[in-house]
């Protein structure tokens, strides 16, 4: 597993030598000079070791590892790639370096590539929990939630002790609908380690869901004194909030979320949804008009603008929000559904008719 604060990853082929002459014994020297460099904390002059030991000998694949590990710490994933991408040539079988490698994609997003490269570590015999363990987290993210069930599950049965993977695997539950088994790993993970407020929140979303309210709020009340810089949890506790009925509260935990988040387009549909329940109709169009500017692909925005267009009174801009998010996704129900549903309050019976059955296909 390849972790922010440990040391391993790098870029793409070197040059040879200006000599022409690779010096595989000093490669090694400066390699050992650069870990117990890093040992000391002195990671820049481990750094600058590490690379004249990979131009004493650019197939020093320990040397462009423990390169990008560096790399990768300090924030320069592509550089991280690229010194991992020229280890694997140079050592295909490497399968520590596959695992590596899979850390970085993981990081990037690329997480197709990063389940391919951890099977690869784990059919080269890299099987660390941690392996088993980013592998389903990747897997879950890319929608896979049985098998990253699976590789949470063995993540676990290789080290007992480890809260992580039962906190991961908690969330794959609850993307299944399998609360119970959810609330199972949560607490087990808080059973492992009492302070961690990330098992904590999801938990409090999960009974939030349940509609246990004193539990959820409970527990996101923990998190946001833990945390009080958290915006998810400020979202989290408005959306049990919203659950509960109490807007006044939900439209306050969605403001601080908003002030922590402000790029969140999500903050601010759920924030006017709030304020239209509370029959404040310009706040919530505002919102809802923000959340159209920030994403404007998001055919969710323009219906929820559409709503608020409506409630005031704007019905045109509202028919013309709901037909743009057909025309961004015109397999999306819920778009024809409102506007099927605008159509009968407007006395189009045949129009609503029409787009009501489109909802339906």
């Amino acid at each position: 597993m390849l972790y922010k604060g440990l040391a391993f990853l790098t870029l793409s082929l070197a040059p040879v030598l200006a000599q022409g002459q690779a010096d595989p014994s000093r490669s090694k020297r400066l390699n050992e000079q650069g870990q117990r460099m890093e040992t000391a904390g002195q990671k820049a002059k481990a750094l600058q070791a590490f690379s004249e030991a990979v131009e004493a000998d650019p197939a020093n694949t320990m040397a462009l590892k423990n390169r990008a590990r560096l790399r990768f710490d300090a924030g320069e994933t592509q550089a991280a790639l690229a010194d991992l991408d020229r280890a694997l040539a140079a050592q295909p079988e490497d399968a520590e370096a596959w695992s590596m490698q899979a850390d970085v994609l993981a990081e990037l997003g690329e997480n197709d590539r990063a389940i391919t490269s951890y099977t690869r570590a784990i059919n080269g015999g890299f099987e660390r929990s941690s392996v088993f363990h980013q592998r389903g987290i990747a897997q879950v993210k890319q929608g896979e939630l049985d098998k990253g069930i699976v590789d949470l599950t063995e993540a676990i049965r290789r080290k007992l002790d480890n809260p992580l993977p039962y906190k991961d695997r908690g969330v794959a539950y609850a993307l299944q609908g399998e609360y119970q088994k959810a609330l199972d790993d949560y607490d087990r993970a808080l059973s492992l380690r009492p302070d961690y407020p990330e098992a904590q929140l999801e938990r409090g979303y999960v009974y939030g869901v349940l509609k246990q309210f004193d539990s959820s709020i409970s527990d996101l009340n923990k998190v946001v004194k833990m945390q009080p810089k958290n915006a998810k949890a400020y979202a989290v506790r408005g959306a049990t909030y919203a659950r509960m009925g109490e807007r006044q509260a939900a439209v306050l935990d969605y403001t601080q979320a908003i002030r922590l988040s402000p790029d969140d387009a999500t903050l601010y549909l759920a924030r006017g949804a709030e304020y239209a329940a509370l029959k404040e109709y310009q706040p919530s169009f505002d919102d809802r008009d923000r959340a159209v500017q920030m994403n404007p692909e998001n055919p969710t925005a323009y219906i929820a603008r559409g709503s608020s267009y409506h409630l005031l009174s704007r019905h045109d801009e509202g028919m013309a929000d709901y037909s743009r998010a057909i025309e961004l996704n015109p397999r999306f129900a819920p778009a024809w559904m409102a506007r099927g549903n605008a159509h009968f309050l407007l006395n189009q019976p045949g129009l609503a008719v029409a787009d009501l059955e489109k909802s339906l296909e």
